[in-house]
């Protein structure tokens, strides 16, 4: 199954209203399972390195919430 066929899938299954909010992606590293970047639609950031895990997460997820910029 690809990628994209599952993500169809597992939208097909989402509560009404689930797609109108951002979704985003953690990427973790391998050994430690601490988030390292994050990917949402129309953007991304990478955690600093004296950031907390935590602070990284609330802080993508709000960058994630804001409206896009149009410069």
């Amino acid at each position: 199954m690809t990628l994209r066929t599952r993500l169809r899938r597992l939208e097909a299954k989402a509560p009404d209203g689930a797609a109108d909010s951002p979704t985003v992606i953690f990427i973790c590293d391998g050994e430690t399972g601490e988030p390292r970047g994050a990917i949402w639609a129309g953007g991304g950031c990478a955690r600093e390195d004296h950031e907390t895990a935590d602070s990284f997460e609330a802080r993508a997820d709000a960058m994630a919430t804001q409206p896009l910029s149009r410069a």
